[in-house]
């Protein structure tokens, strides 16, 4: 086995030891130890590859945002209709196994705290999100100049879905018992029929699990 993969699998180790250890138990009370468990890898090797925790976090935050990205634009173009490619932007978040997207949420909201105070996690925040906004910005263009969206702002309206998503996962995150997702599910889809011109029309596409 040659260093490079050497390399890449130990920081591998590491990345999904700090990606369990922060599900269970938050960013800022998971210690080195806790990762070398959660990763099984020696606790000496993590410093020869991350500074810190810090380091490490950014990391993981960088895979996770490209491999969303990368995801979402694939799961999206699958489809041909504006209006079946919101509702896939929905379905690509919400139809996901429960346990799964809370760990994605754990890590999200980890990483929000830390922009606050950290300059180069901010900007990797920015970039993603300004990433999704124009995905959506492109699908309401798209609606809009094929005469099946209402006319609006498009840039707008891109912040505005975006920020119920988050809003919407962020509830669901901090209090799974008391929002239902299913529920939210099927009132976003709704919300997405308010976009569309009363003259036009067409069915509302549910997509399957991601």
């Amino acid at each position: 086995m040659s260093r490079r993969l050497v390399a890449h699998l130990r920081r591998e180790q590491i990345l999904n030891g700090l990606y369990k250890s922060i599900v269970k138990k938050g960013f800022l009370k998971t210690s080195i130890t806790d990762i070398s468990k959660k990763g099984r890898i020696a606790r000496g090797i993590i410093h020869y590859y991350f500074k810190n925790k810090e380091e490490m976090l950014s990391e993981l935050m960088k895979q996770l945002s490209n491999k969303y990205v990368v995801g979402l634009r694939k799961y999206i173009n699958r489809f041909e209709s504006p209006i079946d490619k919101l509702n896939a932007f929905v379905d690509y978040h919400l139809l996901r196994d429960e346990e799964d997207l809370y760990g994605l949420m754990a890590v999200w909201i980890e990483y929000w705290g830390q922009s606050i105070r950290n300059k180069a996690v901010n900007k990797i925040i920015f970039n993603l999100q300004d990433e999704i906004r124009k995905i959506l910005d492109d699908i309401m263009n798209e609606g809009i100049s094929r005469g099946i969206f209402i006319n609006g702002n498009s840039r707008a309206v891109a912040s505005i879905l975006l920020a119920v998503m988050e809003g919407t996962m962020l509830q669901w995150r901090v209090n799974r018992e008391s929002v239902n997702l299913r529920d939210l599910y099927s009132e976003l889809k709704k919300i997405i029929l308010l976009f569309k011109r009363k003259n036009f029309l067409q069915g509302v596409s549910y997509g399957k699990e991601v």
